[in-house]
């Protein structure tokens, strides 16, 4: 390898557990592996799992963990200052597990972790979502405009700023008072296995039109209005790939699978969906729609978040309001579309990500 990259991993948010078995736990693996296929890797996580439960294998790198500490002794408005002391002790116990300099400091923007790479070493943060409106949002936060404040503060001390989707490029700079040119726009990406269409569908007793969901199932995803589609759609059987489905007679609830299941199952779809509801944030880069599209699976989605970027190319179309009707069309004709497999693999990511950074 040329110029191997020397990379510590920071993750400081405990709702990221490295084997977690959520999207974004996912999208936290898929980096330290592309990371690791360009040199040495450390990675610094406050949390390995939580009460979800674990994804299915192991991630073979040299890992640290620092579960958070408990604050509850702090009065209420300065909890968040033991958040920022847990970063920084996360940073430090990575940086003297690693046998090297890193070259590279890569962090998943987590909510006051502010801590400043050593000098001369290059911070990647990862923006996924404006932590303190999102928290804000839930009312999970204590002291919102301190917590807005170090989060300004760290995303103009990183290097880059790799914002998921257009909406979080434009807000980094907007409200967060990120220069232009520190800020990247680097969608996400999906691992680029081909599924088993037709080994899938006869496994599962699968016939004719099939419409999928794949997803965690929080509310805003729009799950719910599977059973109400599947009433439109009397030829259609649905599946659903994830926890939480809701029912239906013509409704296959596959739960949690492991990640290596995900590209046979959604490949044996003819229709992926995103029916996102209007409260849904407009910031999110969809893992699913990829996922959907690395499969040539036909994508039907709510334009929310990054949607329609991923579907300029084709492979699916979005529906404007909360009608039915549009929606089965769209899925009737997207049916008869030809299957189209539009991969974007992590490497073109990071490709992207670190391009003129080192």
């Amino acid at each position: 390898m040329v110029n191997p990259i020397r990379s510590l991993v920071v993750c400081a948010d405990p709702g990221v557990p490295l084997l977690g078995p959520s999207g974004a736990s996912a999208h936290l693996r898929a980096i330290a592996g592309e990371l690791a296929g360009r040199g040495d890797v450390v990675l610094a996580v406050a949390r390995r799992t939580d009460r979800r439960g674990a994804a299915e294998g192991d991630l073979p790198l040299p890992t640290v963990y620092r579960p958070p500490r408990r604050w509850s002794w702090l009065p209420r408005k300065h909890r968040e200052q033991g958040e920022r002391w847990d970063g920084r002790a996360l940073l430090a116990r990575g940086l003297r597990a690693a046998p090297w300099r890193p070259d590279l400091i890569w962090s998943r923007h987590s909510l006051l972790f502010d801590a400043p790479a050593p000098r001369g070493v290059p911070l990647i943060a990862e923006l996924n979502a404006p932590l303190a409106l999102e928290r804000g949002r839930y009312g999970r936060i204590f002291h919102p405009q301190r917590a807005a404040a170090v989060e300004r503060l760290a995303l103009q001390r990183a290097d880059r700023v790799v914002a998921v989707s257009s909406w979080l490029a434009e807000w980094a700079v907007r409200e967060a008072g990120v220069a232009p040119d520190r800020v990247r726009h680097v969608p996400n990406g999906v691992l680029p296995a081909a599924g088993d269409r037709a080994g899938t569908r006869a496994a599962l007793g699968l016939e004719g039109l099939v419409i999928g969901f794949l997803g965690s199932g929080r509310p805003w995803h729009g799950a719910g209005r599977l059973p109400a589609l599947l009433d439109r759609l009397p030829e259609a059987t649905g599946l659903y790939v994830g926890p939480d489905a809701p029912t239906h007679p013509r409704l296959r609830a596959m739960g949690q699978v492991p990640e290596t299941a995900v590209p046979d199952l959604v490949a044996a779809m003819d229709v992926g969906l995103a029916p996102y509801l209007p409260d849904a944030p407009p910031w999110f880069c969809p893992l699913k729609v990829l996922a959907y599209l690395a499969q040539g699976t036909q994508v039907v989605a709510a334009p929310v978040g990054d949607v329609p970027h991923l579907l300029r190319d084709g492979g699916g179309v979005t529906v404007e309001g909360d009608a039915l009707e549009p929606w089965v069309e769209a899925i009737r004709s997207r049916a008869r579309a030809p299957r189209l497999l539009r991969v974007r693999p992590w490497s073109a990511v990071v490709d992207e990500a670190l391009d003129g950074l080192l």
